[in-house]
């Protein structure tokens, strides 16, 4: 009978730490991922090593670009900077920013960008988030 309780005991002790792994894990995601504003001058500044932020401010810059703007009003909003290109073409303007990486604990399940889309009179037409 002894045995049994003495291995009772380790499997208990076993799950419950796997148990707090898990919540870590789940915690830490929660924080890595969590939203905040978005900030037009530290969207523009961000490093390329800490793209997540943009990733972080995504939810709200979409929430911002669906009042329509147009290709200036978005490029003054987002500026010039590393991990974004514009593509021009007859049909109109594409942009393509890099947001980084979403998390979940420490391990990053995939690279995504921003793009947005303008017709040939740089009206906003089309925005949305896609994995490289």
């Amino acid at each position: 009978m002894a045995y049994q309780s003495t291995n009772r005991g380790k499997l208990i002790k076993q799950v419950s730490i796997l148990f707090l792994v898990v919540l870590a894990l789940g915690c830490y995601s929660v924080y890595k991922n969590r939203q905040i504003p978005f900030d037009s001058q530290q969207w523009k500044e961000v490093k390329r090593s800490q793209l997540n932020i943009r990733y972080r401010m995504k939810d709200d810059l979409l929430r911002q670009l669906k009042s329509k703007k147009t290709l200036s009003e978005v490029m003054t909003m987002l500026g010039k900077s590393g991990g974004s290109e514009q593509i021009k073409s007859n049909s109109g303007t594409y942009i393509r920013c890099e947001l980084g990486r979403k998390y979940y604990g420490p391990i990053a399940l995939g690279q995504y960008y921003l793009g947005i889309q303008f017709d040939e009179n740089d009206q906003l037409t089309d925005v949305g988030i896609y994995p490289y």
